[in-house]
């Protein structure tokens, strides 16, 4: 390659770049605005998680904000029932809250909108449009849909009691369902508790490629986790 073809290269490689960059920013700036879905984040269980769970539950808000920053859609984020965010912490202090750990993390920079309010608050008015994702619910959900708000919660694995979710949905008078486990019934147990961040990927890929069962299967592929689902083939018997 000649050096006038070499600077022509890199320059290429420099504009690429920064297209990729802009066209994230504009994503972000959108997901914030106007984004939809509205991807909700209950964090209302915080009070019985342990530090180690607490820094768990952030790295997993965190993951899930960033596949749609860099693969989008641009859907909406809110991070419900979160204590206020710290101005600064002291040298060396181990955040106790799920708020000091997302300060600690430099979370409270990203472009989602934090509630110390429960969401059943925050969306007082629509409440009607509402689904909150739990594996304990009777129903599947077979459609991700732009005018729904879907409620995760913010429950890691070594914390998660069964129906919790199915409770506060009840509780809040709102819908509820799970993921769609009979599409494909050799993935996993319909039951199985995953990272909210996990569940958060499967229907963002769900909005990127159609509402079709080959969809949810291609999803679910990608992103359940190996070991969910090595641990389903050996309880049915088929490893």
């Amino acid at each position: 390659m000649s050096p006038e073809e070499q600077e022509v290269f890199r320059a290429n490689e420099k504009a690429a770049r920064l297209a990729e960059k802009a066209a994230i920013e504009a994503r972000v700036q959108e997901s914030y605005e106007v984004g939809r879905p509205r991807f909700v984040f209950d964090c209302s269980y915080s009070d019985i998680l342990a530090p180690k769970e607490i820094t768990s539950l952030a790295k997993q808000l965190q993951m899930s904000y960033l596949t749609m920053r860099n693969f989008g859609p641009a859907v909406q984020f809110h991070i419900c029932s979160v204590d206020k965010f710290p101005t600064s912490l002291p040298e060396n202090y181990e955040p106790v809250t799920l708020g000091e750990r997302m300060f600690s993390m430099h979370l409270q920079k990203y472009k989602w909108h934090a509630h110390q309010d429960g969401f059943w608050d925050v969306f007082s008015d629509d409440l009607d449009k509402i689904v909150m994702l739990s594996p304990d619910a009777q129903n599947e959900l077979t459609a991700v849909e732009e005018d729904k708000i879907y409620v995760f919660g913010g429950i890691v694995d070594r914390s998660v009691k069964k129906q919790q979710t199915l409770t506060q949905a009840k509780a809040r008078g709102v819908k509820c369902a799970r993921l769609p486990s009979s599409i494909s019934d050799d993935m996993f147990h319909q039951h199985a508790p995953l990272n909210i961040n996990t569940v958060a990927d499967i229907l963002m890929h769900v909005l990127r490629n159609g509402n079709e069962p080959s969809s949810w299967v291609n999803a679910f592929l990608e992103h359940v986790p190996l070991r969910r689902r090595i641990e389903y083939c050996k309880e049915k018997g088929k490893m």
